[in-house]
């Protein structure tokens, strides 16, 4: 026993002087930033005790949530048979079309920042368990010799990648740092939305208690504030195209010629949230507005990388596609609003060219694949002053393509649509060279349905939405709305007809306090002859779904 502790006092002995003494082998084995010739050996300038720059003890601040969802889904493939292209339905099934589909999931969301400096902070987004399906990934399975069934379970196993789950439990999403300049603020690494903008219709955090994307990017941003409004510029590392191992170093990007650049430029009059709420305590008024332009391009690519196709090596001339592709995008986003009143506006255009749109190497299409897209959304809500009351309303447009199918989310190896079709490629070379449908981002939700869960997204569409609140109690409120909607092009939805359906939704949220909410939410979605089957002169019928929340929020 005296041998062992006194091993394990060496040893810990001999790992508190090597730590000693790594910051000056450090020193003395660097030549850069300014080591060499400095006697003190800092490598850095002096602060001079400058209360502005001299450093903090790291503070850690974690928020997030643990989300439990619960699901039931009835009649989402509206009985009207499978579709030609893929001969399935339009949305999945029991396998004996028994019932209605039933299920939960969760997610751990973990915010976490460090105040490293007065100024200085570094943000992440780790995210646990996300979404996993309650229930799975049992000791059971994959097989093993001491649990050889499912049913023989004692309890989950972590889920692994490729083992037992499509996901590793844990996530890492985002990793940035952000420091407050003197002449500007400036952020870098991957990175969401740093701040809601408008309606959510191009970007969202994710930061809601039911979204399920969110937006991540490598970014570098710098803003500034000038004449009262907030001047923001963005570069964007798209895609690197393929990576490749360098001797003494990590992988590296093989040419920035295939790199997929984006810039961004954004001018705002921004009031932040907790600004918001501080003029409409005090009975002021606000207005907001602001501009997003955005461009993005692209020379070469190598589709075999992003194909799966090719390993991480040298990438040869014949593995190359001239792509010489390109789009912009303009988002202008208004809003005024007073204790009683909130009148938005968030309208967007885009366009693109894609030169070559081959995804074979050596095989150029001499035709180029185009877009020209639009949408918005102009939302009016009202409620007086301390009632318990609103109501409200919005209109919401997206441009439409005349290719069958909405274009959300094609099945894999469908290479083009055809009528009855309820999702599929917008191009069919070289008869049908454009994609014109603007699609909104996923987690603007327009409804519990027809938009969020059997297209995926609100595009090609223009709807009409009637919302309402009573708030039964401090803590309770009832909430109903009502959506219309019907397809920009009448050859769009497999029926051939412009009109998609009418959807009621209702809804209790109850807030016990700032640290825990239910939301439970019910739907009923009509279709109209859009989505009729023609092929087999299948009428759709109805569909319900039931969502259960319960947040614990911190």
């Amino acid at each position: 026993m005296y041998i062992v502790r006194r091993s394990t006092s060496l040893a810990l002995f001999v790992c508190l002087l090597c730590l000693g003494l790594a910051p000056a082998a450090a020193l003395a084995s660097t030549s850069e930033a300014g080591y060499l010739s400095d006697p003190a050996g800092k490598g850095r300038p002096t602060h001079h005790d400058d209360p502005l720059l001299t450093a903090l003890s790291t503070r850690f601040y974690l928020h997030g949530f643990y989300r439990m969802r619960w699901n039931m889904l009835d009649n989402l493939d509206l009985d009207r048979g499978p579709t030609p292209s893929t001969n399935k339905t339009i949305f999945p099934t029991r396998f004996d079309d028994s019932g209605a589909l039933q299920g939960g999931d969760m997610r751990f969301r973990m915010e976490l920042s460090m105040d490293i400096a007065r100024s200085v902070k570094i943000h992440a987004r780790i995210d646990a368990l996300d979404n996993i399906v309650l229930g799975s990934t049992p000791n059971g399975f994959p097989r093993n010799a001491r649990v050889p069934m499912s049913v023989a379970t004692t309890g989950q196993r972590a889920p692994v990648e490729g083992v037992n789950a499509f996901t590793d439990s844990i996530r890492v999403r985002r990793v940035y740092g952000e420091v407050m300049l003197p002449f500007g603020y400036l952020a870098a690494g991957r990175m969401g939305a740093l701040t809601p903008w408008g309606l959510g219709l191009l970007v969202q955090p994710g930061n809601a208690l039911d979204a399920d994307n969110g937006d991540n990017a490598d970014r570098i941003v710098f803003a500034i504030a000038l004449l009262g409004h907030l001047l923001l510029a963005t570069y964007e590392f798209s895609s690197s195209g393929p990576v490749i191992g360098v001797p003494f170093n990590a992988s590296t990007d093989q040419d920035p010629r295939d790199d997929v650049r984006s810039f961004a430029f954004a001018l705002a009059n921004y009031d932040t949230p907790e600004t918001v709420k501080r003029k409409l305590r005090a009975g002021m008024s606000i207005l907001n507005y602001g501009l997003i332009f955005s461009y993005r391009d692209q020379q070469l690519d190598v589709p075999g990388w992003y194909a799966g196709t090719i390993e991480e090596r040298a990438i040869r001339s014949g593995e190359v596609v001239q792509r010489n592709a390109y789009s912009m995008l303009l988002d202008f986003w208004f809003l005024y609003r007073n204790p009683w009143l909130r009148i938005e506006l968030e309208a967007i255009y885009a366009q693109g060219n894609i030169a070559n749109g081959s995804l074979v190497p050596g095989v150029n299409l001499t035709e180029p694949l185009t877009s020209s897209q639009y949408g918005g959304v102009l939302q009016i809500a009202l409620s007086p002053p301390r009632s318990r009351w609103g109501v409200g309303v919005e209109v919401g447009l997206a441009s439409g393509d005349d290719a069958p199918g909405f274009g959300v989310a094609p099945p894999i190896n469908q290479i083009k649509s055809v009528p009855g079709d309820i999702d599929g490629p917008q191009i069919n070379y070289p008869n049908d060279n454009t994609v014109n449908n603007f699609r909104f981002h996923p987690d603007y939700r327009v409804d519990l349905i027809f938009w969020r869960r059997i297209v995926g997204q609100v595009t090609d569409a223009l709807y009409f939405k009637g919302a309402a609140h009573f708030d039964l109690t401090q803590r309770l409120r009832f909430w109903t709305s009502v959506i219309y909607s019907r397809a920009m092009e009448a050859s769009t939805p497999p029926g051939g007809s412009a009109e998609l359906g009418v959807e009621i939704d209702a809804g209790l949220r109850y807030n016990y306090d700032p640290g825990f909410e239910i939301q439970l939410s019910s739907g009923v979605f009509v279709p109209f002859a859009g989505l009729r089957n023609t092929e087999l002169s299948l009428d759709p019928r109805p569909a319900f779904v039931l969502q259960l929340i319960l947040g614990y929020v911190f």
